[in-house]
């Protein structure tokens, strides 16, 4: 399949000697709608859901594929799409025949009208019979002679992208910190921005728009909880413990419901395959059902509004009366010393290769979790050219330990069905994922001798500016 664009008029005729045009419609009106998810994550991984509503065909335009048969609710889930552009596409329908009159391909003349941002081009989709893939090829030649340019994955999503009405959504706020800030300032600024964050999702997930706002809000919360516990020192150890629990107490009644969300989208791969998912997905659904009734319910108690606002009174008031009777902490400074800990224990972990346990890697993981979250909050004091290739390492070490932790979680989880659902597929999945597990374990002294590596070069003095 080929998508072609360019300011042409769309009501120009073709004619090229080795082609032949056959009519099959004339010029025809059907709407259609862009989708994406609601923090634009799909266009982000460079694919385009173009959804012709009438005929319910689906392109997917980072592929080129077509999709039919198959619900677009179905495409992302538990993920959810959700329409961020409608128009009215005008289109005309050709066969295009070689000098024998055989069909070689079918070209689509299309135009989206009332659209000031591209309502001057005209789009051609060919879309070549097996076997007629050259010609195909050769007539979009033409076509480039004649001003269409073709349209790749990256120049698609470049272009759709004007067409969407851009959600303002933001799961992180970063401030851009001196190095001379007050580091209670600092701090109350990090928690306000989380406390906003996570108060805005909270009704996308008592809706239950996507799975992803449950996602966000217990980011917002793991992030504050790290950035308290790096910088407890600066706070009395009774006022630190009350306000953890707070935190602790609003992240954990949501557990649940996040392992089953994890566990769909696991699912969700093996949609296509030789496995059936069906019975498995089911008993999964009706477990999220009643696990999303449970946070509902936790989200109205007085107990989830009481935790969450004696933190924000904490946050507003309480930590603010700490620093004034307390030393004048800069953000360099104190940045400096939690850096200076988390290294130097780093340095000195003592790591036997051949029998790393799952505990053991979750609990290395969450250290580089904190350690790239203060890479986040603080960056604006960080130099870039001195702490990119130790940060690039953390983060691509980070990754190898999340997926060994989806695939112990997903483990653990096919276990857990196979008592309530004994089933060979069931089985089958399990015996696939102890596989991968071991193949990714044994990477592991790979991944952590080059994060050894960076640990060593890296100076405190260089990675601050």
């Amino acid at each position: 399949m080929i998508l072609l664009y360019g300011n042409v008029n769309f009501d120009t005729k073709f004619d090229f000697a080795d082609f032949n045009f056959k009519e099959i419609s004339s010029t025809k009106s059907i709407p259609i709608s862009l989708k994406d998810s609601y923090d634009n994550a799909i266009v982000n991984q460079s694919i385009v859901y173009l959804y012709i509503n009438r005929k319910n065909l689906i392109f997917d335009l980072s592929d080129f594929s077509i999709k039919e048969n198959i619900s677009i609710e179905d495409l992302i889930y538990p993920r959810k799409l959700i329409t961020f552009y409608s128009k009215n596409l005008t289109y005309q329908h050709y066969n295009v025949l070689d000098k024998d009159e055989k069909v070689t391909l079918s070209l689509f003349k299309f135009k989206i009208v009332s659209d000031k941002n591209i309502e001057n081009y005209t789009f051609i989709l060919l879309i070549p019979k097996k076997g007629y893939e050259e010609e195909s090829k050769a007539l979009a030649s033409l076509l480039e002679s004649n001003g269409f340019e073709i349209l790749d994955s990256v120049s698609i999503i470049n272009l759709f992208s004007k067409l969407r009405i851009i959600n303002n959504y933001k799961s992180k706020i970063i401030n851009p910190f001196r190095k001379k800030d007050n580091i209670y300032i600092s701090l109350q600024k990090i928690f306000l921005g989380e406390i906003e964050i996570l108060k805005s999702n909270i009704h996308g997930v008592v809706k239950d728009i996507d799975t992803e706002f449950l996602h966000d809000y217990r980011v917002s919360i793991r992030r504050s909880m790290s950035i308290f516990k790096d910088f407890k020192y600066l706070f009395p150890k009774e006022i630190y413990l009350v306000n953890k629990a707070f935190l602790s107490n609003i992240f954990k009644f949501t557990n649940n419901l996040r392992d089953l969300d994890v566990f769909l989208l696991f699912l969700h791969n093996y949609k296509d395959g030789d496995i059936d998912i069906k019975s498995i997905e089911k008993t999964v659904k009706d477990k999220r059902g009643e696990a999303l009734g449970n946070v509902k319910v936790f989200f109205k108690s007085d107990e989830h509004k009481k935790s969450l606002s004696k933190w924000d009174m904490f946050v507003n008031k309480g930590l603010i009366d700490i620093m004034r009777n307390a030393e004048n902490f800069t953000v360099k400074k104190s940045v400096k010393k939690v850096l200076k800990k988390k290294i130097k224990f780093l340095k000195e972990l003592n790591i036997d290769y051949d029998n790393i346990s799952n505990e053991e890697l979750h609990s290395i993981r969450i250290l580089c979790k904190h350690f790239r979250y203060i890479a986040e909050h603080f960056q604006s004091i960080f130099n870039d050219e001195a702490s990119h290739n130790f940060i690039e390492t953390m983060k691509n070490f980070q990754d190898y330990l999340g997926k060994n932790q989806d695939i112990s979680f997903q483990i653990n989880m096919l276990n857990l069905l196979k008592e309530m659902t004994p089933s060979n597929d069931i089985e089958t999945l399990i015996l696939k994922k102890i596989v991968e597990r071991d193949n990714n374990l044994s990477l592991f002294s790979e991944y952590y001798q080059k994060f050894q590596e960076e640990l060593k070069c890296i100076k405190i003095k260089e990675i601050l500016k």
